[in-house]
């Protein structure tokens, strides 16, 4: 790395401003080496380091932050259309409209730090309503309706609530807290509304770190669950009988991070991220009592290097008949975002990895290397004990003129960004606002749903504020 002073004294030679370097040489008493200067591997002009930080100050959003280029894996040309990728990025008109000065459309505060956030649209008192769930440190459950911004019921619970989510549809909602323990409430309505506890089961012998719920038929659910213990079970929820079947598990290696559950041509599909791994792991579902492991997609096409990362976050899109997978890292200091599919999972669905192959650390069955279609830098601030998360956008559906766009939260700054898949620009929303308006500290969590073909964002902040965008 250059100097100051061999930055400065290289950018007045090279325009040629000769008394000024003159001058420069006899203030700073240095007799510079120009030749050595440019024969530096690590020289980088000045001028190009103003522009880069210009660049990361401002974001404009006429700077076309990546470009889906030609050497990319080939499943990008059926994702994006090579008439997409021949035609110019400024052709391609943004779907959605969110940018730095985009204010938030309503705030509520809470006195204490809130921990998750979801919103699922749920039939209360015969009304189809987004549901909004919030859960508080201090062990509080929120519900609020997100058409009238109004709060329909608090809930006391005896533990923390690590994650609680609304089943689409119904009037039930799941918390899983601290305890391992999940608890199923039906809201009802007499003088107000009330959450009536319906069932209680213990998912895992420590904390939930996260679970997703899919219907299956009528009332019937599957659902997916990861734990500190370091399992991932698969479960099926009857809500008209009100109970709950372990279906399959299976012992992860190390603690995970994160999970994905989807439908993928008429298999149930979990996919897992954990800690001191750069592979999602897919698993499917069968009347065996163990959770098999299908294969391992790699992260890092450096097959040989060590785990200098650890994937954070997961979220699924449809693409087709194919499934898009966005993963957030822990890299520092930017987060990078890194999209896979599941194209190969019909290739590996009839030979699952053995349990003795998966019992092993360096087990290299069944792994699908070269699937990466884009690795994004998102500009995301993040330390080593940041918890990143990311989320498609669930309006925008792939077409000839759209474009995947993926939300991203939990950055230290406190601002949303939203990332577009063709092109690799990020969007900072909010980020010309004051700090009365925005959020002042970091995010703790953020959800997205649908409202009116148009995307909605909840973010909640360490300032204990909850915006709607």
């Amino acid at each position: 790395m250059s100097s100051l002073e061999e930055l400065v004294a290289h950018y007045l030679k090279e325009k040629n401003l000769l008394h000024t370097l003159a001058a420069y040489q006899a203030e700073t008493d240095i007799d510079f080496d120009f030749e050595e200067i440019s024969a530096n591997p690590a020289f980088e002009r000045l001028e190009s380091i103003i522009h880069d930080r210009k660049m990361f100050t401002t974001l404009s959003d006429d700077v076309v932050g990546l470009l889906v280029s030609a050497k990319l894996h080939p499943l990008a040309y059926k994702l994006f259309g090579t008439n997409a990728m021949a035609t110019s990025v400024s052709q391609h008109q943004p779907v959605i409209k969110y940018n730095s000065n985009t204010e938030p459309l309503h705030r509520m505060e809470f006195g204490a730090l809130i921990i998750s956030a979801s919103v699922t649209q749920m039939v209360l008192d015969a009304q189809s309503l987004p549901v909004m769930i919030l859960t508080l440190a201090n062990k509080q459950t929120v519900l609020v309706n997100m058409n009238t911004n109004k709060e329909l019921l608090v809930m006391a619970s005896t533990c923390v609530t690590k994650v609680a989510k609304g089943i689409t549809g119904t009037n039930s909602f799941v918390c899983c807290g601290m305890d391992g323990i999940l608890r199923l409430y039906e809201v009802e309505k007499e003088q107000g509304y009330l959450a009536i506890l319906k069932l209680e089961q213990q998912l895992h012998q420590r904390l939930v770190i996260d679970f997703k719920v899919i219907p299956l038929r009528g009332s019937i659910y599957s659902l997916a669950s990861i734990g500190w213990d370091r399992f991932v079970n698969q479960w099926t929820l009857n809500l008209t009988e009100l109970n709950i079947v372990m279906v399959a598990s299976n012992k992860l290696l190390s603690i995970p991070t994160c999970l994905e559950f989807v439908e993928h041509k008429g298999h149930q599909v979990v996919c897992v991220c954990r800690m001191d791994s750069t592979f999602v792991e897919i698993y499917s579902g069968t009347a065996d009592t163990t959770l098999p492991l299908v294969y391992k997609i790699s992260l890092n096409d450096a097959e040989f290097s060590v785990n200098d990362f650890s994937p954070m976050s997961i979220t699924a899109t449809s693409a087709g008949s194919d499934v898009l997978l966005a993963v957030g890292t822990n890299h520092i200091p930017y987060m990078r975002m890194i999209v896979v599919s599941l194209q190969n999972f019909d290739a590996f669905i009839s030979q699952p990895v053995s349990k003795e192959a998966q019992s092993l650390v360096s087990n290299a069955g069944n792994i699908s290397r070269q699937e990466i279609i884009h690795n994004y830098n998102t500009m995301c601030s993040q330390d080593k004990y940041s918890s990143p998360s990311i989320k498609f956008s669930p309006s925008v559906r792939l077409t000839d003129k759209h474009y995947h766009h993926v939300y991203i939260g939990n950055c230290d700054d406190g601002l949303l960004r939203l990332i577009n898949l063709l092109t690799g620009k990020v969007k900072e929303i909010g980020r010309n606002l004051t700090d009365a308006v925005k959020h002042k500290g970091k995010l703790k969590c953020f959800d997205v749903y649908e409202h009116a073909g148009e995307d909605r964002i909840v973010s909640c902040g360490t300032d204990l504020k909850v915006l709607t965008w």
